[in-house]
């Protein structure tokens, strides 16, 4: 049976058997779906350390025994790892590099403003090769 493509958001992983670990993905299409990914804890290869909470992916599943998925495959979409250092409650330093042509863009902007309300230190990098910025 060929996999079922499908976005997940990871809420929780845990440890299963000696090198398997158990996703709880959450998607539009299935809802919550637990789903088991073989050889996990051993090899970073085969999921590039993707399984994180707090992590949007592009998820490959099968059904599996009972309730069980199986994750053949997942890619990276969007990390939320901020957000949840956060509500871990982690004290912790962001530095951010941006681009002189970012900020002539305004996503930057707005990066800036939003980060300005979280109350959080934060060292910001200015990249300026002067191609954007004149004087």
């Amino acid at each position: 049976m060929t996999p079922r493509r499908t976005d997940a958001f990871v809420l929780r992983v845990r440890a299963f058997g000696e090198a398997d670990r158990v996703a709880d993905l959450l998607t539009p299409d299935l809802g919550r779906v637990p789903a088991l990914a073989r050889s996990a804890r051993r090899s970073r290869r085969r999921f590039g350390g993707v399984l994180d909470y707090f992590v949007r992916v592009r998820a490959a599943l099968r059904p599996g025994r009972g309730e069980l998925w199986r994750l053949d495959d997942v890619e990276l979409v969007r990390d939320y790892g901020a957000v949840a250092r956060d509500l871990e409650g982690a004290d912790r330093k962001v530095v951010c590099v941006i681009g002189d042509g970012s900020m002539t863009a305004g996503l930057a902007f707005e990066g800036l403003n939003h980060a300005g309300h979280l109350d959080r230190d934060l060292v910001v990098v200015l990249n300026d090769n002067e191609m954007s910025i004149s004087p």
